[in-house]
């Protein structure tokens, strides 16, 4: 099974660049012909703010069967972590429209013998209808995620092997502890 993936696209009609980028490396993956293209997060420059940024990547991925996972960008940061005046706490409505546009934030794949599961992170510990982490405050959730994940299991064997980005993805941590 190949598998192809992309992050950080960080799609807008303002960002010509960002948008030569992932279309030069679609044309890559196009050519690579992979069994599945899984985008690993911030499809968006601020997709949280500005829902039409999704629709612009959509248009962009136009015609490829593509498993998306949100990222911060896309959704804004769940309330355990700490914001900066420049990101957005996590939003309902922007999942909504991320859903609806792109599809499901979480999936699982199998072929060859092998599952691939995807998870939306931006949600653990978070109760996403309030926005709040399931304690039921803004307080720091004791479960931490700081971007999707995504690994690949063979059945036969038993191996798991997380993607680069699923080793660093999910730190637990201590209640008022960083």
């Amino acid at each position: 099974m190949r598998i192809a993936l992309i992050s950080d696209t960080h799609l807008a009609q303002h960002a010509p660049d960002f948008a030569a980028n992932a279309k030069a490396a679609l044309a890559w993956i196009d050519v690579m012909a992979p069994d599945a293209v899984i985008h690993l997060g911030d499809v968006t420059v601020d997709g949280a703010f500005h829902p039409e940024e999704m629709d612009f990547a959509r248009e962009v991925f136009t015609g490829r069967a593509v498993h998306w996972l949100p990222g911060n960008h896309d959704i804004g940061n769940p309330p355990c972590v700490p914001q900066s005046p420049s990101e957005s706490v996590f939003s309902a409505a922007a999942l909504n429209h991320f859903r609806k546009t792109l599809g499901e934030d979480h999936w699982a794949i199998e072929a060859d013998g092998w599952q691939i599961v995807g998870l939306n992170t931006q949600l653990f510990g978070l109760d996403e209808k309030k926005g709040r982490n399931s304690a039921g405050s803004n307080a720091r959730s004791p479960v931490r995620a700081r971007s999707s994940v995504s690994c690949c299991t063979n059945r036969s064997s038993g191996t798991v092997r997380p993607t680069r980005k699923s080793i660093s993805a999910i730190c637990r941590w201590r209640h008022g502890g960083g």
